[in-house]
């Protein structure tokens, strides 16, 4: 057999259409990678998930191509060997060549690491399993040019066959089927398969699948080229069968016995040892009940992983029982209502047809009669974080509260419409208190009376020389504060119109040795900000310009904002040690902006902030570089921050969000942000890394956004360039060689 593995391979090296494949494939899976997954842009990520997942469609055609120069030929029939051993020659001749194009992608995670962190381990993982698809792919074009002639109609076929079990899971999005014919769609299709190794899982059950399959495939080649020789043996037909009655076995088995190992480096699909301790604390029966759609099951295959999530954190407790329930077929909306829990409409439209579809996956954890839910999660990047910080308020009886300020005389529940939702959503319940001032107004609820209890602040401009001092004692009390404020406000409902005021709070923290500037922090890695405009006749069509707004900057992920987030005029922060530490503090930058940041002065007596008539570059003299626009202050002797300042007050409304937010989505950066600042004031720093590990950092943090832009054409160069290098030096050796090779492969 290795003479016939090193004939096929021959035939193939030869071939000066195999390097044209295989380098056209590579250059496609990295185009597709840095360009159309949008890599060189502000959602530019190091997850090579998206990278992986495409391999799998670039393979239908590349793979059959390179089959077809080792297709089946009538001189085989007459070859003094067994047909078993040229199957397994050709796939395996094919499987090299494949295997090797994989490699030269390996310039693609290099390039990446040049940006941000790549998971090694998960990208060892998500090779291993194309090389599994792989296996079975060259499998299967063996087969079929062993049973079509016709290399031209045989290649056709394979490309429409592959395609099909590549996407065939994805049918379910498109017409109702059922659970049972929707099982059989998921287990034939390749793609669904390798989706768990593309994410960094190895999963007994699509291993089997990809080996079973590949052994099946090669026995069906075998049995058919025995058939052209003339007829099968019955050794051959005994042994198609126990084998067909073995891999069928042998399916069943996988998907009830099986096992799942992680191999990311922040274990995101794992329970962490915090969970673990968490559940050894649970002495009563506790159930978690998934109300999954089976129809949501068949639109996003992300869905098992919640599953096998919630299953294995259950099997860590004796106590606490895990079931899955249909809604539909159960028949319980009206129970999951009374929980607070609604069904999802999700857009499941083809072509011109607009049709939706309602699904629920919620998560129901009942403890000693109390429920609480998660009311819907698509994937597992956050559920062990959100099962914790509940499982922690049932079991420990912990329940976390934060009162929030507003001192700019915005409304919250109308400019900061968003904070009570997001609060309660991370755990928190949220309660507006007032200024001691505020007390001649009747509000007695003030926020010194509850020195225990987090305090969140937006905007100072309202709060008397008393207030001030008031915070400043909560805060030199023990009191933990997020403060969210400016020397001016903004009036960000009309014109934009920048106001400075006279604010005692800015002025008291400077015996912190904290200091806001009373400038605007613009930058070039800025906002791109759509305007719409229309004649003065009212009649005309609407026109949209876009222009980048300066004075919106926009962060790149950090430490304490692994997404970036978005800043509207903002005050940037300078901090002197040698003052806090005469006041027994320490201050230290929290958040920062790009190196392309500067600082935008009055001109004649106030901030220009038409969005057409801001400069887009700072004026001659102007320092740029970076800029702190938030500072956490401790105590010398503490861990935890008894202060976060930010210079932007804005950030966390309703009108600003809405801004930055995307038809599909809505951007909840600012807000994570704040509520990450509440878990480390509160000092629930365990729980804040659980949830920072499940989002992992995949940011380009190493590189600025406007250095990201400029080094799109020399990345892609290189990760083009290299392998199609590699694979000229290799064609050029093997025609030099030609005669050399051939004597040693065909001897």
């Amino acid at each position: 057999m290795k003479r016939l593995y090193e004939n096929c391979l021959f035939k193939l090296l030869i071939t000066p259409f195999t390097y044209a494949i295989c380098g056209a494939a590579v250059v496609f899976a990295a185009v597709q990678f840095f360009i159309f997954q949008r890599f060189f842009s502000d959602v530019g990520t190091t997850d090579l998930h998206r990278f992986f997942s495409a391999i799998p469609y670039i393979c239908v055609l590349a793979i059959p191509a390179l089959g077809s120069f080792i297709s089946f030929s009538r001189e085989e029939l007459s070859l003094p060997v067994t047909p078993h051993r040229l199957i397994l020659a050709k796939t395996l001749a094919l499987l090299t060549v494949s295997a090797a194009s994989l490699v030269l992608t390996l310039f693609v995670p290099i390039a990446v690491s040049w940006f941000g962190d790549v998971d090694v381990p998960s990208m060892v993982c998500g090779y291993l399993g194309l090389l599994l698809y792989l296996v079975a792919t060259c499998a299967f074009s063996v087969l079929i040019y062993t049973l079509i002639e016709n290399t031209g109609f045989a290649l056709v076929i394979q490309a429409i066959i592959l395609f099909a079990v590549n996407a065939i899971h994805l049918l379910a999005s498109y017409i109702h089927v059922g659970d049972f014919f929707f099982s059989i769609l998921k287990w034939i299709s390749f793609s669904w398969h390798f989706d768990a190794a593309g994410k960094g899982i190895i999963d007994s059950r699509d291993i089997v699948f990809y080996i079973s399959v590949a052994a099946m495939l090669v026995l069906a080649g075998t049995c058919a080229l025995e058939s052209k020789r003339g007829g099968l043996s019955k050794f051959i037909r005994r042994l198609a069968l126990l084998s067909l009655a073995g891999f069928v076995l042998l399916s069943i088995d996988s998907s009830r016995i099986h096992f799942r190992l992680d191999t990311t480096v922040e274990k995101k699909f794992s329970v962490s040892s915090y969970s673990k301790s968490l559940l050894d604390d649970i002495t009563e029966p506790m159930t978690i009940t998934y109300y999954r759609s089976s129809s949501l099951k068949n639109l996003y295959p992300q869905v098992r992983d919640i599953e096998d999530f919630l299953e294995d954190f259950a099997s860590h407790s004796k106590s606490v029982t895990y079931s899955i329930v249909d809604p539909v077929k159960e028949n319980v909306a009206d129970k999951l209502l009374s929980y607070g829990v609604q069904g999802q409409r999700i857009n499941t439209s083809v072509k011109d047809t607009t049709s939706y579809t309602t699904v629920y996956s919620a998560v129901v954890i009942n403890y000693l009669g109390q429920n609480m839910t998660i009311p819907f999660v698509l994937s597992s990047a956050t559920l062990e974080f959100n099962l914790a910080e509940k499982i922690q308020s049932m079991v420990r009886e912990n329940t976390r509260y934060v009162q929030v300020v507003i001192g700019n005389g915005l409304s919250i529940d109308e400019d900061y419409a968003y904070i009570k939702p997001w609060f309660e959503t991370q755990g928190f319940y949220a309660v507006q208190t007032y200024l001691p001032s505020e007390i001649q107004d009747g509000r007695e609820d003030i926020f010194t009376l509850y020195p225990n209890v987090p305090l969140v602040v937006f905007g100072t401009a309202l709060f008397t020389q008393e207030d001030s001092q008031a915070l400043i004692n909560f805060i030199r009390g023990g009191g933990k504060v997020f403060l969210a404020t400016s020397p001016y406000t903004v009036d960000i409902k009309n014109d934009w119109s920048v106001i400075p005021v006279r604010d005692y709070v800015v002025y008291g923290l400077q015996e912190f040795g904290i200091y806001y500037r009373d400038t605007i922090t613009s930058s070039k890695d800025s906002f791109s900000l759509g305007l719409y405009s229309q004649g003065a006749d009212g009649l005309s069509p609407k026109q949209t310009e876009t222009t980048s707004y300066t004075m919106w900057p926009v962060l790149g992920p950090q430490e304490n904002a692994i997404n970036g987030l978005t800043a509207f005029w903002p005050s940037a922060i300078d901090f002197d040690n040698d003052v806090s530490s005469d006041s027994g503090y320490t201050v230290s930058s929290y958040l920062q902006t790009g190196e392309g940041a500067w600082q935008s002065e009055k001109v004649s007596g106030k901030f220009i902030t038409n969005p057409f008539s801001v400069s887009k570059e700072a004026e001659e003299g102007e320092e740029i570089g970076k800029y702190t626009l938030a500072v956490s202050m401790r105590e010398s002797e503490e861990k935890i921050p008894a202060l976060i300042a930010t210079g932007d007050q804005y950030a966390y409304t309703a009108e600003m969000i809405g801004y930055s937010s995307s038809q599909s989505s809505v951007d909840t950066r600012s807000l994570d942000l704040l509520s990450n600042s509440l878990l480390l004031l509160s000092g629930e720093t365990s729980l804040l890394e659980l949830k920072m590990s499940a989002k992992g950092n995949t940011s380009l943090y190493k590189i600025d956004l406007d250095r990201l832009y400029s080094l799109k054409i020399p990345v892609l160069i290189f990760v083009c360039a290299c392998p199609a290098v590699i694979l000229l030096a290799l064609a050029v050796f093997v025609s030099i060689f030609r005669k050399r090779l051939g004597a040693r492969f065909l001897k």
